[in-house]
């Protein structure tokens, strides 16, 4: 038997360095973090993807689609792969590969999803493109779509979907149509309010909404959540392509959030 070991062994009070050097780098190996979990996916904007090409030059690159089913059927990157289509663990490409996952829904987190599974998986040089479709539309990316612009990505979206976007502090624009006094009362954080009843002509509607960027998402809901598909329409072939309102109305938004009153009252 080794000495230093039967030192350790035979005399609890007495502990050979090598003993004791030993045991700190196993213990180091069990509690170390493995590189993957070290390496998250890295967001990146759609006006970065050239230069990301040009740096991770020759090796592939691979754009993740990890909209819904809904989505995917009517817009997404050319040349995109589908994260349902490959298996974890079983991906058809060399762990040199570049991946850029994206999800083109309002409050998805496919994109995250999908792209913490490739980086688990070995693949380093993976990112989630950031923003929406208007964002990637406005960065000039090659995009198939099998329907008008302003019709590929749905009318509407969930509290629960608008509520999870809040929670990661995505981008967008959230207008309130109610009178200013039923705003005034409560609302949704961080919308503002533009009242339907201004927005009865095609000039009042470019002015009223003069204010908010093109390229973010547009969420609009009144008290009921009545139809408001004719408005999304006009909204979206004036460019705001990423409009959609809230099922249900701020009534479904109270029903599952809780109402949430205006700082001060």
């Amino acid at each position: 038997m080794d000495s230093c070991l039967r030192v350790s062994l035979f005399n609890p009070g007495r502990y050979c360095h090598r003993t004791v050097l030993a045991f700190i780098v196993v213990l180091a190996i069990l509690v170390a973090p493995t590189e993957a979990a070290q390496q998250p996916a890295v967001p990146i904007s759609a006006s970065e993807i050239g230069r990301l090409i040009k740096d991770h030059a020759p090796q592939p690159l691979v754009f993740l689609d990890a909209s819904p089913p809904d989505i995917r059927q009517r817009v997404w990157l050319t040349g995109s792969v589908r994260s349902s289509e490959l298996n974890a663990g079983k991906h058809p490409y060399p762990l040199s590969t570049t991946v850029v996952a994206y999800d083109f829904s309002l409050g998805g987190n496919g994109a995250t999803e999908s792209a913490r599974a490739w980086v688990d998986t070995g693949y380093k040089s993976t990112y989630v493109l950031r923003g929406g479709f208007a964002n990637v539309r406005d960065a000039k990316m090659l995009v198939d779509a099998t329907a008008d612009p302003a019709d590929v990505l749905p009318y509407g979206v969930t509290v629960q979907s608008l509520a999870e976007a809040l929670k990661r502090k995505e981008e967008m624009v959230i207008v309130d149509l109610r009178s200013d006094i039923e705003f005034s009362v409560d609302q949704i954080p961080g919308a503002i309010n533009i009242k339907y009843s201004e927005l009865l002509t095609p000039a009042l509607l470019v002015k009223k909404f003069a204010i908010v960027d093109k390229t973010k998402w547009l969420v609009l809901y009144d008290s009921q959540g009545n139809s408001l598909d004719p408005l999304i329409w006009q909204l979206r072939k004036m460019g705001y392509i990423q409009t959609v309102s809230l099922f249900g109305g701020y009534k479904a938004w109270v029903g599952v959030q809780g109402p949430k009153p205006v700082a001060g009252r």
